[in-house]
């Protein structure tokens, strides 16, 4: 029993520096030091920030450049279904709270709202 467990602590271990080592070649590679992230979209802003991907010193700058997308868009979202589902909590954890309150009491169907709810090949 001890023998797994030390296997699965190694397992764990090796597992959160190779996601470090993933993470910090995206931000590398894909996060700007204006905070747009890969091409600037909504969607790439809140996965990249929800995933952990933006680093510490650039969340707020990022989250940034996401309000001021949305709010040039007349506070309409173009994340689509995939950026939707992290946008909210995203927003709220970087400190946009009043702008998380002002797209829930829209009352317009957002973009992304409405999915086909099945997919044929």
């Amino acid at each position: 029993m001890d023998r797994f467990r030390r296997a699965t602590i190694s397992t764990i271990s090796g597992a959160t520096i190779a996601g470090e080592a993933i993470g910090g070649a995206y931000a590398e590679a894909s996060v700007r030091p204006d905070g747009v992230t890969s091409n600037g979209s909504q969607t790439s802003q809140v996965l990249s920030l929800y995933f952990g991907l933006v680093p510490q010193a650039l969340r707020a700058k990022a989250a940034a450049v996401l309000a001021d997308d949305i709010r040039r868009r007349g506070t309409k979202l173009s994340t689509g279904f995939l950026g939707t589902l992290y946008l909210l909590d995203t927003w709220a954890d970087t400190g946009w709270t009043d702008e998380v309150t002002g797209l829930l009491l829209q009352r317009a169907i957002p973009p992304g709202a409405i999915c086909p709810r099945t997919v044929r090949a």
